[in-house]
């Protein structure tokens, strides 16, 4: 394939996937819009270095979410996460409209659900996310996980029974 093409097939890719990176990342970074934002442009850039570096990628999508996950990987390595109460006590923002108010619902249901999410083992959490959040497939959290598609199965079947006895 000559370089047009795969130019042309990547931006496809970047249209196709940008905003579903970008929701991944933002749930798995506590809702951190602007670092959601970096991470996956980051994604995209790796990705663009990688494919123009002469590599062949066969299957794009499984392709930028492993290089998503290896991200926010080595960002939880480097530093922890503030609580978005934290952030907003800290920021001093007050908010006054109803939008603001619903977003603010919103991020504390998002709140409630990652601190159930993070009483079970990560192995668990991971597939859940993947699998309900970014609704990927079990063949493709497979090949982002590179494991068999059974244990992804067992995993997110286990990962429910967890969360159900929290629950």
């Amino acid at each position: 394939m000559d370089f047009e093409t795969e130019k042309r097939n990547f931006i496809t890719c970047y249209d196709l996937y940008a905003s579903k990176i970008f929701r991944h990342c933002y749930f798995r970074m506590y809702n951190n819009k602007e670092l959601a934002a970096d991470t996956t442009q980051e994604v995209f850039l790796k990705a663009w270095n990688y494919i123009s570096n002469g590599n062949i990628v066969k299957n794009h999508k499984s392709f930028l979410y492993k290089i998503a996950n290896n991200l926010i990987i080595d960002y939880s390595r480097k530093k922890k996460e503030l609580s978005v109460e934290k952030m907003i006590e800290e920021s001093g923002v007050q908010f006054q409209d109803s939008s603001q108010e619903q977003s603010i619902e919103l991020n504390a249901e998002i709140s409630e659900m990652r601190d159930v999410l993070d009483k079970i083992p990560k192995v668990y959490r991971e597939v859940l996310i993947m699998r309900y959040v970014d609704d990927l497939r079990v063949k493709d959290i497979a090949r982002i996980l590179d494991v068999n598609p059974s244990l992804v199965s067992v995993r997110i079947y286990r990962g429910i029974r967890k969360l159900k006895r929290l629950l």
